[in-house]
């Protein structure tokens, strides 16, 4: 691992997706800050949603 991002879980309830584009805008700034950790591009993401 040479970078990784973290953003607050906008868009989920309980865990559960109730709006697709928060959570979507979530996920994309925690994948930009671990983009930018690691001074390289990313080109696949595994994701967890608790």
């Amino acid at each position: 691992v040479i970078g990784f991002g973290s953003h607050p879980s906008h868009g989920l309830k309980r865990g559960v997706v109730v709006n697709i584009e928060a959570t979507v805008n979530s996920i994309q700034r925690a994948v930009e800050e671990a983009k930018l950790m690691a001074g390289c591009q990313i080109h696949s993401v595994y994701t967890g949603i608790a």
